[in-house]
């Protein structure tokens, strides 16, 4: 409703009329303008707080819990890997090595007889404890991944060359294609596939206290003197070892002396990938003897996969 300003030219009432009605305008508008960049900035900070902020959280979590596991498993892993490497390059690279032959497994000596490395009981505890390493290593590898996977890890790895250096090695036991002879069939030869080494892996775990079995247990559970290895799965990596020869001794043409030799390259590289501080001068010693005889040899290089 229009009220005239009394005594005011009509002009004068004019101009005073429109300007309430425009600055009635203007507040409106502030008003709305106000009330759309709080709803906006409701919206933003409810996007931000409930999907941005949420998941950046949970990434950062599960990053941590991979980290976590990665530590805890880093140094039994790491123990495990000198171990078995240094039991290999023992193997590889000793003139003479007699404590691998098939019919220690059949063997039954109560005790030691004599301080040398030709008695019977000696020879029954280097063939044990060798499978025993080899056996010990899987299972560190296979709790590692049984760790993983129960995280929610997206695309995100703990340690990309850890995963990588593992791999290298799985390969070289699995891979039948490394052999890149001509005459690659009438090859000695035997593997340990993925899934094998994964079964062996859990052979090894002990589910209660989720750690790997220690040696006094390995042989409670797998080792019967006079007839091998009870567990299907063991037997496997038994078979892998027996009656292997140094790279200067027995055949020339038995492919599980490169497999050794490639365990070595690679297993000094975990080493170092886990703590370059425990890669000692008689390590790296191993491992360019390792590469040096591998050259020498028709062996593929080797193209990691997972799985």
């Amino acid at each position: 409703m229009r009220i005239a300003l009394a005594g005011a030219p009509a002009s004068v009432a004019d101009r005073v009329y429109d300007w309430e009605i425009m600055d009635w305008h203007y507040i409106l508008g502030l008003s709305v303008l106000g009330a759309f960049v709080t709803t906006v900035g409701s919206l933003i900070a409810t996007v931000l707080k409930d999907f941005i902020f949420t998941r950046s959280l949970e990434k950062w979590k599960s990053r941590q819990q991979l980290r976590q596991v990665y530590l805890k498993l880093r140094d039994p892993l790491l123990l495990a890997t000198t171990e078995l490497v240094n039991r290999i390059a023992e193997i590889t690279f000793e003139s003479s090595v007699n404590f691998l032959e098939v019919r220690l497994l059949q063997a039954k000596p109560v005790r030691m007889i004599a301080n040398s490395a030709d008695d019977e009981y000696y020879q029954c505890y280097k063939f044990v404890s060798t499978l025993y390493r080899l056996c010990a290593w899987l299972g560190w590898v296979e709790l590692y991944r049984q760790e993983v996977a129960y995280l929610d890890s997206g695309q995100q790895k703990t340690n990309t060359d850890f995963e990588h250096h593992i791999d290298a090695i799985r390969s070289s036991l699995a891979d039948g294609h490394l052999n890149d002879a001509d005459d690659r069939l009438n090859w000695t030869d035997s593997l340990i596939f993925r899934e094998e080494q994964r079964a062996i892996g859990e052979s090894m775990l002990d589910s209660q206290r989720r750690s790997v079995a220690g040696y006094g247990s390995f042989c409670d559970k797998f080792i019967t003197p006079g007839s091998g290895p009870t567990n299907r799965w063991i037997t496997v990596a038994t078979n892998f070892l027996s009656d292997l020869k140094s790279v200067s001794e027995g055949t020339a043409t038995d492919f599980r002396k490169a497999r050794c030799l490639l365990v070595v390259k690679h297993g000094v590289s975990l080493i170092a990938c886990l703590n370059d501080h425990r890669v000692t001068p008689r390590l790296l010693e191993f491992q360019t003897k390792a590469e040096k005889q591998l050259a020498k040899m028709p062996v593929k290089r080797l193209a990691p996969r997972n799985g």
